[in-house]
């Protein structure tokens, strides 16, 4: 059963990169199992060892994916409660990339939010944006628009033809991870993941090896993680955020799982997009 997230109570705001930032991402209910298929019952993959993925970031042959996916591909959410469907566009556009569709221009995040956002600016659920991204995909955001927010979160913002538009980006496979090195070795081979995070003052801090600031939480907040590095013998996930070039170190800033993941895991189903409607889902070798 479908869960009406309308009758939810508000969602928190904070003030972050200068500007009122609404933390929209749900607690599924109590009792929530997820139904996704986990990665690591896929027939062909094996999940790398430690060593296996220190070996391969040493020697990654694309270098660093944050100079690929450079400050041009920020995306900023702005005053609205749309992460998820911010994260959800950013992987769905990456995805695509990497698999050869480099004139894909950015996606239009707020009309995968108007889908499961009940009709209230008031969040969604992690799993109702992979469920959107597969089932009616997200037109072009409008150039217009210029990378940031334009508060077109409703329904009634889209005409038929946004919805015909919106085929030609949709993810055609997404699976479970539940483990870090499941994560690593998934994002490390081209798979995009959608996660959650907590938000509060100290996550909008950036140390001096450029990870975010944690803070104690269920999870309020989606991002995406697009890369795995190794700073200080710890897995540095990297991830470009959806509030602007102003937060982090232009956007980005590493996560790591003991400090950030190993407790929002446990309420949010974390996924990856493992294919478009290019139908590329081939496995890490």
């Amino acid at each position: 059963m479908t869960e009406d997230i309308s009758a939810r109570g508000p969602i928190s705001v904070i003030e972050a990169g200068g500007e009122e930032r609404r933390l929209g991402l749900l607690q599924p209910p109590p009792g929530y199992e997820s139904d996704v298929p986990l990665l690591t019952a896929v027939p062909g993959f094996q999940t790398w060892s430690r060593q296996q993925i220190e070996d391969f970031i040493r020697a990654k042959p694309y270098g660093k994916r944050r100079n690929i996916f450079t400050p041009e591909w920020m995306q900023d959410q702005r005053s609205w409660g749309s992460c998820n469907a911010c994260a959800t566009a950013y992987v769905e556009r990456k995805a695509q990339f990497l698999r050869g569709r480099h004139d894909t221009p950015m996606l239009n995040w707020e009309f995968c939010y108007a889908q499961i956002n009940g009709g209230r600016d008031n969040g969604s659920l992690l799993k109702d944006g992979m469920a959107e991204a597969q089932s009616t995909g997200m037109p072009i955001l409008p150039a217009s628009a210029n990378g940031k927010g334009q508060g077109r979160i409703y329904k009634s913002h889209y005409t038929p033809a946004d919805y015909e538009a919106a085929k030609a980006n949709r993810t055609t496979k997404a699976v479970a991870v539940n483990d870090e090195l499941t994560l690593a070795t998934a994002v490390l081979s081209g798979f995009m993941a959608v996660v959650a995070v907590h938000v509060g003052n100290s996550f909008q801090r950036i140390d001096g090896n450029g990870f975010a600031g944690s803070d104690s939480g269920a999870g309020n907040h989606a991002v995406h993680v697009d890369d795995v590095e190794i700073v200080n013998g710890e897995l540095a996930f990297d991830h470009q955020g959806s509030w602007g070039t102003s937060m982090h170190d232009n956007g980005r800033a590493f996560l790591s799982w003991r400090r950030h993941f190993a407790t929002t895991s446990q309420y949010h189903q974390f996924w990856v997009l493992m294919s478009t409607n290019d139908g590329d889902d081939q496995l890490p070798k």
